[in-house]
């Protein structure tokens, strides 16, 4: 009984790190897809001049 127990415990701490490790990696991919799509932006409106008709039509601003 007592291993039984001792396994169920590490089994339960393996989940943990496993569910952590992922929520890690959603929130990573995430914050660098905001980045990359806000670097697109900057990029655009940098040449374009500034925000014209031009920029409005791509981004919906």
């Amino acid at each position: 009984m007592r291993e039984a127990i001792g396994s169920t415990f590490i089994f339960k701490i393996a989940i943990f790190f496993i569910f952590f490790f992922v929520a890690f990696l959603s929130i990573a991919i995430n914050y660098s897809q905001a980045f990359r799509t806000k670097n697109d932006i900057i990029n655009h409106i940098e040449q374009s001049e500034g925000i014209n008709n031009t920029s409005r039509k791509k981004f919906l601003i």
